[in-house]
């Protein structure tokens, strides 16, 4: 648990830096007026916004992981309480 609690605040502080580095780089484009360098740093800006919405996708899917193991655990208790004819698995009226 606080390996992945560790690995969210990695990536939320992160994607919080690479939100930084578009507006950076938009000033630097405004400010050098050469072509050369403005397709250099818009290359860059579209490589970081490629890069930041796949560190958001992974962070998704390690969040669903963890909902999908909640569910497994939902499921066993469920089985186990049928075993033992204490749980039907249906919530009362």
């Amino acid at each position: 648990m606080v390996k992945q609690k560790l690995q969210s605040i990695l990536i939320l502080l992160l994607l919080f830096i690479l939100g930084q580095i578009p507006s950076i780089l938009i000033a630097l484009i405004r400010k050098n007026n050469t072509l050369f360098t403005q397709m250099i740093y818009l290359i860059i800006f579209v490589f970081i916004i490629f890069l930041a919405i796949t560190i958001s996708r992974k962070a998704k899917i390690w969040t669903f992981n963890e909902l999908k193991i909640k569910k497994h655990q939902i499921f066993n208790y469920r089985t186990i309480g049928n075993k033992r004819n204490c749980f039907s698995g249906r919530i009362p009226d």
